[in-house]
């Protein structure tokens, strides 16, 4: 069986390929952005070739295959800033409660105080009989 070797054409075609796939993992190596293949670079680029044939071209030229970095939450600032009023109307609602329980105990005070004059009235009403 012949050996199979790039052609300058395909190599370039392939290092093209890669070049809009291939994202930094941020640790040296690289990884395919979308899912894509070493076999799926070869049937784009050149589909003469294989898998090992962009894996070689691959390393020569970038470096290592690595896992891509954990996904993340897409917008910190954005989070934050929702924390941030969620915060704010948590503090507001807190406000509304304490003027709301000054206000129960006013009422309470009150009503207490509007019992006891009943009862002074009952007591009274009941020494005249």
């Amino acid at each position: 069986m012949a050996r199979i070797i790039a052609t300058t054409q395909e190599t370039i075609a392939i290092h093209e390929a890669l070049k809009g796939h291939l994202s930094p993992t941020g640790d040296g190596a690289f990884f395919y952005a979308g899912g894509l293949t070493d076999e799926d670079i070869a049937r784009k680029a050149a589909p003469r070739l294989s898998a090992a044939h962009v894996a070689r071209i691959r390393t020569e030229m970038f470096g290592k295959l690595g896992k891509p970095p954990e996904a993340e939450p897409a917008d910190f600032a954005a989070i934050a800033a929702n924390m941030t009023t969620d915060l704010a109307q948590i503090k507001s609602a807190m406000t509304r409660l304490g003027a709301i329980d000054t206000t129960l105990n006013s009422v309470e005070a009150a009503v207490a105080r509007i019992e006891q004059r009943v009862a002074s009235i009952d007591s009274a009403a009941r020494q005249q009989f």
